[in-house]
């Protein structure tokens, strides 16, 4: 008979425990949590002056401007003189579409953590988040868990190259200019066994 899994929600003290425990790691960066509901894209902004819940826009219409950037990208990366100014205005149209109704601070380090279809969406890229401090992860939890650690030195390093990213060879190099010795998957070499002794035996991994 198979089992069935069921989410079990948080207790009320441990919700307040984690919102805290959140609230302290963050310091001066705000955390942002997308949700998709009834047809439209929420955030749950959480920072140092509490947390507050925005409805961004409909999905659709995010869904449609994500689209747009990825298309006008593929064109700018075989024809950027031709094509970058409609990569411009298309990702301008999705930072006014996610991020100008929750009115950020400026400059101020941001916590992404997208939802479902978000996940494809280039948020290093956006307008709104230029000059920043970025971090995109899976779950708030898993960014915790991942700040609880960041205290110890990182002694070894990873990357994994993946295929068709357009930006490969320079991310490489900076990566190797700031960890020396970095171990490198990549093309045949980035198997399913190489990522996952890579993601098991080292400190940092990109």
């Amino acid at each position: 008979m198979e089992e069935v899994y069921r989410h079990r929600g948080l207790s009320e003290d441990a919700a307040a425990h984690l919102r805290g425990e959140l609230t302290i790691r963050l310091s001066d960066r705000i955390l942002v949590e997308w949700i998709e509901a009834h047809g439209a894209v929420w955030a749950v902004v959480l920072g140092a002056t509490g947390a507050r819940l925005v409805r961004v826009a409909s999905i659709r219409d995010v869904l449609r401007a994500r689209d747009r950037v990825v298309v006008w990208l593929d064109r700018a990366a075989e024809e950027p003189d031709a094509s970058s100014r409609g990569a411009v205005r298309a990702t301008a149209l999705l930072d006014e579409l996610l991020l100008a109704p929750l009115r950020l601070p400026r400059e101020i380090g941001i916590v992404v953590v997208p939802v479902g279809e978000l996940h494809g969406i280039p948020w290093a890229g956006l307008p709104g988040l230029s000059n920043r401090e970025i971090t995109v992860a899976s779950s708030a939890r898993v960014w915790l868990e991942a700040d609880r650690r960041v205290g110890g030195v990182s002694r070894s390093s990873g990357l994994i190259v993946g295929p068709g990213v357009a930006t490969a060879d320079v991310e490489r190099r900076a990566v190797e200019l700031a960890h020396p010795g970095v171990a490198i998957a990549s093309g045949a070499g980035a198997t399913a066994s190489t990522v996952r002794s890579i993601f098991h035996g080292l400190d940092l991994v990109h």
